[in-house]
């Protein structure tokens, strides 16, 4: 069996959105953090696998941030 390289495809043209969104991206600070998809800047934390201890408390879980205007405006989980 011979094995074959595939040259790079062409790269797509770069939507408006697309444009606005590296835009926005360039212009925000290095240490905030930016959603890839969106740009937005709002995320909410959330903790999956939380356990209630003895003493009623929150023990536990995962955490993971999800940006806000996709999730409820696109409909769609993408975690910073």
């Amino acid at each position: 069996m011979t094995l074959k390289l595939v040259p790079p495809g062409a790269k797509p043209e770069e939507t408006p959105a697309d444009k606005v969104r590296r835009r926005v991206a360039a212009l925000a600070p290095r240490h905030l953090l930016t959603c890839r998809k969106c740009g937005g800047s709002e995320f909410i934390e959330t903790r999956v696998g939380v356990e209630k201890s003895p003493a009623g408390k929150p023990v536990g879980g995962t955490k993971t941030l999800i940006c806000m205007p996709c999730m409820f405006l696109r409909k769609e989980r993408v975690e910073a």
